[in-house]
This record gives C-alpha cells, structure tokens and sequence, in this order.
C-alpha cells in the first residue's frame, strides 16, 4: 500500500478544518490598543513578537493541510496533528501572560483580539482530530 493518496476521512477532515483556521488566524487580531484619542490599532499574529506566532501558524497550518491530504498512514498523521496543535497551544500559552501584562498596562484600552482566541480553538481541533485519528487506526486492528 502506497503511503501517499488523496483519501479524506470524517477524522482527517476535522484536523484539515482546524488547520485551516490555524492558518486564518495568523492574519487576524491578535492584540488591539486605542489611543488617548480614539485611534484603534490592532497587531496580527504576524506582526506581534517579529511575527513569530503567525509564521508558526502559518507553517503548521499548511505543513499539517498539505500531510491530512497526501499522507494516508492514519496513526503517523494522528501524531503530527497532536504534537502541531500542543505546539500552538504552548505558543499561545506563552504569549497570553505576556500580553495580558501589557494589556493592564495600557491606560486607555486594550485587548486580545480574535486571532489568538481562533488559534487556540483550532489547536483544540487539531488535537481532537488527531485523537480521532490514533483511535481510529487503533479500532481497524
């Protein structure tokens, strides 16, 4: 059997859906300030930390697209789906303490923004998809 198609699985499909809103969250808000008076700014996942976040998320999200769609061994793809979304979530967990002490800081308002709350939920859904996936490939032996 060839360790390269193009099949979709109900679990295969729920890691490719979380990656790819990992990958939409890379460009959305991340962070948001308003100024004394009245601007709003708000920082992307590629534009806060020398975009650090955002290029990860951006690499996870299609390096993990590109495996659910042509890699076929069910349990290696579990695996990677797992270890790409504890990632992100250690990434995300880094950042929002740091955040959060610039955030009380700001005087005039500031906030997390949708980004790194849509980061952490595709995380979320990259790890249970991948969790199928292992239980899956353990149920056909």
């Amino acid at each position: 059997m060839s360790e390269f198609s193009m099949k979709l699985s109900k679990e295969k499909a729920v890691s490719l859906v979380g990656f790819i809103l990992l990958g939409i969250s890379a460009f959305l808000p991340w962070v948001w300030f308003t100024y004394l008076f009245g601007g709003l700014v708000t920082l992307s996942g590629l534009q806060i930390a020398n975009g650090e976040p955002g290029i990860f998320a951006l690499i996870f999200a299609i390096a993990g697209s590109l495996i659910m769609l042509i890699y076929s061994n069910v349990k290696r793809c579990g695996y990677v789906c797992i270890g790409f979304a504890i990632l992100m979530l250690l990434e995300v967990g880094i950042l929002s303490p740091q955040m959060l002490s610039i955030i009380k800081e700001y005087p005039w308002g500031a906030g997390m923004g949708a980004g790194l709350y849509l980061c952490a939920i595709a995380s979320v859904i990259i790890f249970a998809g991948g969790v199928l996936l292992v239980r899956s490939e353990n149920n056909n032996l």
